[in-house]
């Protein structure tokens, strides 16, 4: 698998950018502007169309982080397009950052053969959020961070990655790293990765001996 990484720093204009087939584009915080919803579906802009134009060209899936007002709510999420069409935004749920609205809006999405679980924002600080996206049988784990990444975001990565028994993905304003790869090759932009498929941690989970527990109230 291909994943290409471009952040704002290239200057690259969307409809200027080049893949190849089936690779898949991670545009990194800061590349695209506020993504203001209504003026989408107004056509007062045009970023959602131009990124579905561009992953048509070579079947491409495309991966971008930004902040995203709806209404009167400013989000942060990241904006999933694939083979010319809008699958979704998967939102930040939980905000450390008091500049964001907090959403309900996490989701897995279904890509051919593949099953991307896409995490944004301060959620990768929260287990549950992974978690659930592994038990949704996802096959890889996508992380986009807002501003630079650093040691943190490292370490968290990592850690989904052993909890989850899963390839993590987590790229931001800066910079792109995989954890849990069996096969991690980089070149310039581009990460080619062969991704780990170990269900063993998932497997021998008892949500039984917990599931009243969570019930409960906390003290």
């Amino acid at each position: 698998m291909q994943f290409t990484f471009i952040n704002n720093s290239t200057n690259t204009p969307i409809d200027k950018i080049t893949l190849n087939k089936n690779a898949t584009l991670l545009l990194g915080d800061g590349f695209l502007p506020a993504i203001n919803l209504d003026d989408e579906l107004t056509g007062v802009s045009n970023y959602i169309k131009t990124l579905c134009i561009l992953s048509r060209k070579n079947d491409n899936l495309i991966l971008a982080g930004c902040t995203i007002y709806c209404g009167k709510k400013t989000f942060y999420g990241t904006i999933v397009v694939k083979n010319g069409k809008f699958l979704g935004i998967s939102d930040m749920t939980h905000c450390i950052d008091a500049n964001y609205d907090k959403s309900n809006s996490i989701r897995v999405f279904e890509c051919d053969n593949l099953r991307i679980g896409v995490v944004s924002g301060d959620d990768i600080y929260f287990f549950e959020v992974p978690r659930l996206m592994r038990l949704w049988e996802c096959d890889i784990l996508v992380f986009t961070v807002k501003g630079n990444l650093n040691r943190t975001h490292r370490i968290m990565t990592e850690a989904h990655s052993i909890t989850n028994g899963v390839t993590c993905i987590c790229f931001g304003r800066d910079k792109v790293f995989v954890t849990g790869t069996k096969n991690c090759v980089k070149r310039n932009n581009d990460i080619y990765i062969t991704t780990k498929r170990d269900d063993t941690l998932i497997s021998n989970r008892k949500p039984e001996c917990y599931l009243e527990l969570v019930k409960k109230p906390s003290l």
